[in-house]
Parts: C-alpha cells; sequence; structure tokens
C-alpha cells in the first residue's frame, strides 16, 4: 500500500457531552470523543472514529500519513491512544507504474487537487498508564531515517 501523504490533511478531535450537568460530574454514557481526518481543500472528511464514553484533553501529532493521539477512556478508567494511517487506494494496483514501463503513459492528463482520492484507512488503539502533556515526532536534517514518537509525561518523563 502507498502512504497516502498530503500537506493539504487535518487532524480534529471534538469532545461531546449529552447532559448538562457539572463537569466532573460526567457519566461514560453521557460523553464520546470523535476524530476527524479532513481534506482542507475539498472539505471532505477522509475518515472519522467515534470513541464512546471518552473524554479529552486530546494530545496529538501528524505525520506523513498517520496521526496518533491520547485521551482518557471513562469507561475503562484509563489513557488510551490511537493511531490512524491513511493510504492512497488508487495506486494499490500499480497501473500507472505499468503505463509508465510499457510508454502507455498519458503525460497530458490533468491532476487536480480537487478530485476525489481513493483513500483507505487503518486504526487501532491502544493502553497507556500515563497522562501525557506533549507529543512530537522526531525528524533529522535529510528525512530519511524512521521517525519515533516522543511523549512528554506530566511527571516530566520522555516515552
Amino acid at each position: 500500500m502507498y502512504k497516502y501523504i498530503s500537506r493539504n490533511l487535518l487532524f480534529v478531535a471534538t469532545v461531546a457531552r449529552k447532559g448538562s450537568g457539572e463537569i466532573g460530574s460526567v457519566t461514560p454514557e453521557e460523553s464520546w470523543l470523535v476524530a476527524y481526518l479532513i481534506d482542507t481543500v475539498t472539505g471532505r472528511i477522509l475518515h472519522r472514529v467515534t470513541h464512546h464514553g471518552s473524554q479529552g484533553p486530546v494530545h496529538a501529532v501528524f505525520s506523513e500519513n498517520w496521526v496518533v493521539y491520547h485521551y482518557f477512556n471513562l469507561k475503562a478508567h484509563r489513557y488510551e491512544m490511537s493511531v490512524i494511517e491513511i493510504y492512497d487506494q488508487s495506486r494499490a494496483d500499480n497501473k500507472d507504474v505499468w503505463k509508465l514501463v510499457l510508454g502507455k503513459h498519458n503525460l497530458t492528463s490533468p491532476i487536480s487537487l480537487y478530485s476525489r482520492p481513493d483513500v483507505i484507512t487503518k486504526s487501532q488503539s491502544y493502553f497507556f498508564t500515563h497522562s501525557v502533556k506533549t507529543i512530537a515526532v522526531t525528524s533529522t536534517t535529510k528525512g530519511i531515517t524512521s521517525k519515533q514518537l516522543l511523549i512528554g509525561t506530566i511527571g516530566d518523563q520522555v516515552c
């Protein structure tokens, strides 16, 4: 699968509550967190996931074709981290590569940011034992090494 890399992607997380009670008195059934991956050029929602019984604060980092975010699960009384990866499905069968190799490609066909990308997303959630203060991704000058996730906890530790 090919990574779907676009500078026009935006990650947004919203937290909603049903009742109008006090902030500290929210039950797991009354709270949910919704995470979105949005194409900012077209406004299209590429991915949406709902975490029922969860609340913020949400800390997130977006890099290449993946986003990692941290939140609190009220139902299980624990912190969790979720990962969403986005892939370009339109290149999955390598049609364009074979056209290029065989000399049958068309260099005059237009490519537009407004065209609807054929994407597929993969997501996974994990337990995390610490409360997070910040999340970041490593980077190098040439950008050729694998990226590592750096997590700063409220205890001023780096995981």
